[in-house]
């Protein structure tokens, strides 16, 4: 795709004399050949249990925010505490969120989760109030920077892959931090939102975009073994 949008270019500007780019093939990706990045809601528990059990706040902190916002790796790396708000009409908080093609989007965040922010930064620092004067990082690492994207999803991986959880054995591919965004479109089927809605929440722009998110799901309801009834097959179905 940057290769057929680079050569139309060249050849506007006058850099190549051959549009060449009308001669390039289309590339697409066969759903079969997409890489296994859907994370269920069972296994989103497992693995959060876990980091419970380990009194780990920071890493229950991180997989808790980003599975119940769907907030891209990115967006998290990028947050700060002024980011955080409270909406008084509604009574609870909420993320102001820009997203990556610089649109904003605010994020509604369950009791819980505020919460486990709150215990993430009790972690961290030695203050932890919220201030929307505050432009430090809402999840500072260690040394108290913001993480980098790369570094946010090497730290994920590799806590998961540590603690080894059956599920994981059946998959084909990494447990990554962007799996707890397919998570968060999956939890929101099975919990009746439509697809614009999860679309809009997620900040696509394209409805394509969320369907490949959803694509297995979609597939797996529309099976007509879910209209037998009992009594065909009777104690065999």
């Amino acid at each position: 795709m940057i290769w057929k949008s680079f050569f139309p270019f060249l050849h506007r500007s006058d850099y190549i004399k051959e549009a060449v780019h009308e001669e390039l093939l289309s590339a697409t990706v066969r759903k079969e050949d997409r890489p296994n990045r859907d994370l269920g809601p069972n296994e989103v528990v497992q693995l959060l249990d876990n980091f419970e059990r380990e009194n780990h706040p920071v890493l229950f902190g991180l997989m808790q925010i980003l599975d119940a916002t769907g907030l891209r790796n990115i967006e998290l790396c990028k947050l700060k505490v002024s980011d955080l708000k409270y909406d008084s009409l509604v009574g609870g908080y909420y993320l102001s969120v820009w997203r990556k093609d610089n649109k904003h989007r605010s994020i509604p965040l369950t009791p819980k989760v505020v919460e486990s922010i709150r215990h993430y930064r009790e972690a961290r620092l030695p203050d932890t109030r919220f201030s929307e004067n505050d432009d430090s990082p809402l999840f500072p690492t260690s040394t108290g920077k913001a993480f980098s994207s790369s570094y946010l999803a090497q730290y994920l991986r590799k806590a998961i892959e540590r603690i080894g959880l059956p599920f994981r054995q059946n998959r084909s591919c990494r447990i990554t931090a962007h799996a707890f965004r397919h998570s968060f479109a999956i939890i929101s089927r099975k919990a009746g939102a439509d697809i614009y809605k999860t679309m809009r929440s997620l900040g696509h722009e394209k409805i394509e975009m969320t369907m490949i998110y959803l694509e297995k799901i979609f597939e797996w309801e529309q099976n007509a073994v879910h209209c037998w009834k009992d009594e065909i097959l009777g104690e065999y179905i």
